[in-house]
């Protein structure tokens, strides 16, 4: 998604639960999507719990955010994402929080 101004951290909730589970990235692109950077990651069965993650952002602030998800070798892995909120520069809610 493009936010049209630097993001400077980024908190979800996630759920990788399964035997075969995946990995998924949070990647960050200042250049409008041509070349994107790994702001985080996680693989493998992390339990059947939810988790949250908050990340922040020092320096090569991203306009755009993108979650990519590789599955696991079969079926019995899920990923889910849920309750993200994003913070611009400067410390304004991005247009995702739930609370502006």
């Amino acid at each position: 998604r493009d936010f049209g101004d630097d993001v400077a951290s980024v908190s979800f909730q996630y759920h990788m639960y399964g035997y075969t589970m995946g990995a998924v990235l949070l990647q960050g692109s200042d250049d409008g999507g041509s070349t994107y950077t790994t702001l985080w990651s996680k693989s493998g069965n992390q339990g059947n719990a939810w988790y949250g993650a908050d990340v922040s952002i020092d320096n090569g602030y991203p306009q755009w955010l993108q979650f990519v998800y590789t599955s696991g070798s079969s079926y019995t892995g899920n990923f889910a994402v849920d309750d993200m909120e994003v913070k611009m520069a400067g410390g304004r809610p991005g247009p995702l929080d739930k609370h502006k």
